[in-house]
C-alpha cells in the first residue's frame, strides 16, 4: 500500500514541478495548481498536461495514468492488496516495469515498483530541460 500511495505522490508532484518549470510566470499561473477548482490540482489534470503541452512521451503519459489508477485502489479502497485481479491487471499493462519470473511471489508488486522507479527516473530532471523550452509571453497584434 505505501509504495502505490508514495509512488503516487512522488509523480504527482514531479508533474506540477515540470508543468511549473515550463509556463509562464504571470499572476494568472497562481489559481492552475491551488484551490477548489484548480485545473492543475489532480493527478490526472498534471498528467494530460504534461502530455499535451509535449513535456511527457506517450508512453510516459499512459505508465503516469496507471501508476495513479493503481495509487486510486489503494487510496479508495481500504483492503486493496497487489494480489487483487484490477491491482495485477494494471500492473500487467506497464511496459516500463522488468520481466517478472513466474516462479516470483508476488508480480505484480514487482512490476508496479519497477514501472514507478523507472518513470521517476525518467522524469526526475524533466523540469531541468523544461524551463529551456519555457513558454513567454508575446503581445498580440491588435
Amino acid at each position: 500500500m505505501g509504495a502505490a500511495l508514495a509512488a503516487g505522490a512522488l509523480l504527482d508532484n514531479i508533474m506540477a514541478r515540470i508543468i511549473r518549470a515550463f509556463r509562464i510566470d504571470n499572476k494568472g499561473v497562481k489559481g492552475l495548481f491551488d484551490g477548489a477548482n484548480a485545473p492543475f490540482g489532480g493527478f490526472s489534470a498534471r498528467i494530460d498536461a504534461c502530455f499535451a503541452m509535449s513535456l511527457i512521451s506517450e508512453t510516459e503519459y499512459d505508465e503516469a495514468h496507471l501508476i495513479r489508477k493503481v495509487r486510486n485502489e489503494f487510496a479508495h479502497k481500504l483492503k486493496t492488496s497487489f494480489h487483487h485481479a484490477r491491482v495485477r491487471g494494471l500492473c500487467a499493462a506497464l511496459r516500463l516495469s522488468i520481466p517478472v519470473a513466474a516462479k516470483e511471489e508476488d508480480p505484480a508488486r514487482v512490476q508496479f515498483s519497477s514501472a514507478s522507479v523507472a518513470l521517476i527516473l525518467n522524469l526526475t530532471n524533466r523540469a531541468h530541460y523544461a524551463v529551456r523550452r519555457r513558454l513567454e509571453f508575446k503581445e498580440w497584434p491588435r
